[in-house]
């Protein structure tokens, strides 16, 4: 007996993911500036789909954070990123700013093709 598909589900509006890798002395800076950054996240946890540290597998240190944020366009995604006070404190490189289409898995609810 075979699997069942899953179930289709709607096409998401548009989503932005940032990869952001850690800076110099980041561990210092995200402790300074770890209250902030918490009142901040739950301020526009509305706008934010899913969002927290990236790990090195080997130590468990965090490297890094990962933002999957639902906005209009990517201007208003890289605002709310950059109004985070963790990017005042220089803790990130570059954020990585990347379009995203959710296409599959229990988050959607299915799949979106038919």
């Amino acid at each position: 007996m075979s699997e069942p598909r899953p179930p289709r589900a709607e096409k998401s509006p548009r989503r932005f993911v940032f990869v952001c890798y850690d800076g110099p002395e980041a561990a210092s800076r995200r402790s300074a500036a770890i209250a902030a950054h918490a009142r901040y996240m739950e301020a526009v946890w509305r706008e934010v789909l899913v969002a927290g540290p990236l790990l090195d597998p080997a130590s468990g240190e965090v490297v890094g954070s990962l933002y999957v944020i639902s906005a209009a366009d990517a201007a208003a995604a890289r605002r709310l990123l950059e109004a985070d006070p963790f990017h005042a404190a220089g803790i990130r490189r570059e954020p990585r700013l990347l379009g995203y289409t959710p296409a599959l898995g229990t988050w959607i609810g299915g799949r979106i093709w038919d």
